[in-house]
């Protein structure tokens, strides 16, 4: 017998492990960021009760770095009741504030946080006029690049759709390869469970490649515009290799949308922590 997936608790994963992580990107990319990140000494954590958590640090050098699990050392955490009170936080709509432990002092540390954290949100969830500006446009896109590769290992595992499709999915490697913003990322599905990270496939030669071949294309891919048959046939996406294998990871891929994007919710989930230290 199987059971739904639990939205909520997938969506509280996706927040915490693919778009948390993208505040590292923002930091490298952002000289606005990078100044506020350099001025902060500080390691801050984001658990939700038994379920998964996040820590993010800030060595005071302009880098963050964000660590998935709860083994990093924290000066402070944010305990997280229930994943709804988790993800309402992210999107920004209403919701208790979380718990903070490990110091009551340290929750002035968290002013920084929610900084940082508007600074993502406004890149994430930048309204159309903003994207006129093309290197704002592009610093937008990369972070959703981003995103996306984070959290295809996330809806593979708990979306019924992706798991049906992968169990009759190759094993293999697939690297996802956008030229105009430089950018490549890899999936690795293979005994059962599907991996990814930044960068080219390690070792061989991927077993199939996925490029979206000018910058229009990816455009509307990481935005849910895309139709990927119509775009395959127009000669946007070009896809080689064991084809079955990028049919199968273009399936994660476009189920990633259904959950960053739920109904009544933003386009993409936010970092609005404004009521974080209330």
């Amino acid at each position: 017998m199987t059971h739904p997936p639990d939205r909520p608790q997938t969506l509280a994963r996706l927040h915490l492990h693919a778009v948390l992580p993208a505040l590292e990107d923002l930091a490298a990319l952002s000289p606005e960021t990078r100044q506020l990140a350099a001025g902060w000494n500080f390691s801050l954590r984001l658990q939700l009760l038994n379920g998964p958590a996040a820590t993010l640090t800030s060595p005071g050098d302009g880098r963050l770095l964000v660590t998935p699990g709860d083994t990093a050392p924290s000066r402070l955490t944010l305990q997280f009741l229930t994943a709804n009170q988790l993800n309402r936080t992210f999107l920004n709509q209403a919701a208790f504030p979380p718990l903070p432990t490990g110091g009551f002092w340290r929750i002035l540390g968290v002013q920084t946080f929610i900084k940082l954290t508007r600074q993502l949100d406004r890149v994430l969830q930048a309204p159309p006029d903003a994207l006129a500006d093309e290197p704002f446009r592009l610093l937008h896109l990369r972070l959703l690049f981003r995103v996306l590769i984070g959290a295809v290992p996330i809806v593979a595992e708990t979306d019924p759709v992706s798991r049906h499709t992968l169990s009759h999915t190759p094993e293999g490697t697939v690297e996802l390869r956008v030229p105009a913003l430089d950018l490549t990322g890899h999936m690795r599905w293979t005994r059962g469970r599907m991996t990814s990270a930044l960068g080219p496939a390690p070792g061989a030669t991927p077993d199939a490649v996925i490029t979206f071949v000018d910058l229009p294309t990816a455009d509307d891919a990481l935005l849910g515009r895309l139709d990927p048959n119509a775009a395959v046939g127009l000669g946007r996406v070009d896809v080689r290799g064991l084809i079955p294998l990028a049919d199968g990871m273009s399936v994660v891929m476009d189920r990633v949308e259904g959950y960053i994007k739920p109904p009544g919710a933003p386009a993409i989930p936010t970092m609005a922590f404004s009521g974080a230290a209330a």
